[in-house]
């Protein structure tokens, strides 16, 4: 069974679970532990440039590169609030500003309990969303995992038996 034949179903509402019927909506939120992890990786980076035995003026250069690389920049896509997964998998980006942007989720990808990595392509270029588990609701990560395996793997049904 082909990915499409699946789509089709579950656009007819075949699909067993009602894992693809039904559209998906993720509201992403910033992550605190994102944020902690990066400023405990800069700590530890200026703790480790002051302890090395360079001149003072080294150590001043790299502590200031690492400043200027930590600081947070604006980037050419803001941050995305909302995404969207319609039922015919057609994802959407909503952006931070308002904008809504239609994307094509490309490889590499990454889906974990603890870490979602998606990486889409738009019009306006790539953009990749990193959900932790502060980021989002619980729930609707975990049906964003659900539909990206069925997504990744759609020769099987949602129940893991073959369409025979």
């Amino acid at each position: 069974m082909t990915r499409t034949d699946i789509l089709q179903q579950t656009s007819r509402g075949d699909d067993r679970h009602g894992a693809l019927a039904t559209a998906l909506r993720v509201d992403i939120s910033a992550s605190r532990i994102l944020s902690t992890i990066r400023w405990l990786m800069v700590g530890a980076t200026v703790i480790i440039v002051a302890s090395l035995s360079a001149p003072l003026w080294m150590k001043s250069v790299l502590i200031l590169g690492i400043a200027l690389v930590a600081w947070p920049r604006s980037s050419p896509l803001p941050p995305v609030s909302t995404l969207h997964l319609s039922a015919n998998a057609r994802w959407r980006l909503a952006l931070a500003n308002g904008e809504l942007l239609g994307a094509r989720l490309v490889p590499p990808s990454l889906a974990l309990p603890w870490l979602i990595i998606l990486r889409f392509k738009c019009a306006r270029g790539c953009c990749n969303v990193v959900l932790l588990p502060d980021s989002c609701a619980p729930v609707a990560a975990r049906r964003l995992r659900v539909k990206l395996r069925l997504l990744q793997f759609p020769q099987t049904l949602p129940d893991g038996s073959d369409a025979a």
